[in-house]
């Protein structure tokens, strides 16, 4: 799923609009392989004072939405903090994973106004739902590479039928 410029009914906090001014959201991922799994770490950088103090009253989280096209998975990781883990079992990712980090309304919000709405919002309010994005950053795409699969002779073997008529 990649995030590109789209409209909103209401002001999200993007790096392809303006509708929200200040500093945009940043965020990375790291990623370490670990036994059965790969352990992501992360990282959110958000200097919005009206979404963190959104996060902190629990109105609001922030969530990475991994998705691979080659194992056809997706997961949706939340947290209250700013830095976390997460664990995904080895099978369910493969090749191209996409990551995508957002802030996300944790429960409806009514009346949601930001003190950084651009100017042509001006004394607008919006009502917001469950699962709205409030913020996104940029998508990253991560090659999750594996130890490759080991050569191995066919399961199946064909041979001449000797038989006159057969099928």
């Amino acid at each position: 799923m990649k995030i590109k410029h789209r409209h909103f009914p209401y002001p999200v906090l993007s790096p392809y609009s303006n509708d929200i001014t200040g500093e945009k959201l940043k965020a990375d991922i790291t990623v370490e392989k670990l036994e059965s799994e790969f352990q992501f770490t992360a990282n959110f950088q958000l200097e919005n004072e009206t979404l963190l103090r959104l996060i902190e009253d629990e109105q609001a989280v922030y969530a990475v939405h991994l998705e691979c096209s080659s194992t056809m998975k997706r997961f949706f990781k939340i947290s209250k903090q700013p830095n976390y883990s997460f664990n995904i079992n080895h099978k369910l990712l493969n090749n191209i994973v996409e990551i995508n980090f957002f802030i996300v309304a944790y429960k409806d919000i009514s009346s949601y106004y930001n003190t950084e709405f651009h100017e042509d919002f001006e004394g607008v309010r919006f009502n917001i739902q469950k699962g709205d994005q409030l913020a996104f950053a940029e998508t990253v795409k991560m090659n999750i590479t594996k130890e490759p699969l080991a050569k191995t002779n066919s399961i199946f073997e064909l041979s001449v039928n000797p038989n006159k008529n057969a099928p």
